[in-house]
């Protein structure tokens, strides 16, 4: 388990702390007071950076038979597998408490501080649980075919965002405002809770998966 992990971690290394230091800089270095501009930003980042490097990794495994190539060495899949779910947990976590730790170098009111943490929160448990079913999306269809749909649900949350801006989907519109508008409480609290619950569900299903294969 920790050879993936330390196998992998340069790629998590190379996304999530080049994306984060340089986006963080620039909020830094343009000295705006706090918004939620920052927060759909940065949730945006915890979700690109949860998903795209266990893309990379897993297109370099089935590019070069990885997984074959490891079914030969003294190592259970179920081990394999733990390490490549570790890296998201870890980074997402990390992410999480960046970003939270970074609201002390911005002006804002008390509510608006508790809506961009709620904001921050929520989007590190949707992370979570988002990581977790590409796993299992990658060993059920291939990396190709998740970035095909991974592309269309982009576009679609793209066409719908416009839409709800214009006020053309107002259901739309309300979901969108209602998720800037979390607060740190019990109801986001048992959320996260949730989250890593099933992320470690989806963990589980994703090792009987995979020992079960071949290749």
């Amino acid at each position: 388990m920790i050879g993936v992990m330390m196998k992998n971690a340069r790629y998590w290394l190379i996304y999530a702390g080049g994306f984060f230091t340089v986006l963080n800089a620039y909020w830094i270095k343009e000295k705006r007071p706090l918004n939620m501009e920052m927060a759909v930003l940065n949730s945006f980042f915890i979700y690109f950076l949860a998903v795209a490097p266990l893309l990379a990794i897993e297109a370099v495994e089935e590019r070069y038979r990885g997984y074959e190539f490891l079914r030969t060495l003294p190592v259970r899949m179920r081990d394999v597998v733990m390490g490549k779910y570790a890296m998201p947990l870890i980074v997402v976590a990390a992410l999480a408490a960046g970003n939270l730790a970074m609201t002390g170098r911005f002006d804002g009111s008390p509510e608006l501080l508790a809506r961009y943490r709620g904001t921050i929160l929520a989007s590190a448990g949707v992370s979570l649980v988002i990581a977790g079913l590409a796993y299992i999306l990658v060993y059920r269809f291939g990396v190709k075919s998740l970035m095909v749909a991974l592309g269309a649900v982009i576009l679609l949350l793209n066409v719908l965002g416009m839409l709800a801006v214009r006020g053309l989907i107002p259901g739309v519109g309300r979901i969108f405002r209602g998720f800037g508008s979390l607060a740190p409480g019990w109801g986001l609290y048992a959320g996260l809770v949730a989250a890593v619950a099933a992320y470690f569900a989806l963990m589980a299903a994703a090792i009987r998966i995979r020992s079960g294969m071949k290749g």
